[in-house]
């Protein structure tokens, strides 16, 4: 698919695929133009669904901790048990 752009003459130039990233001479005013690279080509890749014969596990769910008398003293820093 040819790589089409504009130059700043205005005039719409067509090159090949092979020539992006190289430089060209307009036609019509005679300016030297950067071609750009080719448009991105996106692809839609679709996931098959999941059997049903293979059940997935979900990840285990922590509790939350119970806070003891000792850690429920207001916000004050001590030193860890060891």
């Amino acid at each position: 698919m040819p790589i089409t752009f504009n130059c700043t003459c205005g005039k719409t130039l067509r090159v090949p695929d092979e020539h992006a990233g190289r430089r060209a001479k307009c036609p019509a005013c005679n300016a030297i133009v950067d071609i750009p690279g080719p448009d991105p080509v996106f692809e839609i890749v679709e996931k098959p669904p999941a059997t049903s014969s293979t059940p997935t596990k979900s990840p285990p769910v922590a509790k939350p901790k119970s806070k003891t008398d000792e850690e429920d003293q207001g916000g004050t820093y001590r030193l860890a048990k060891s």
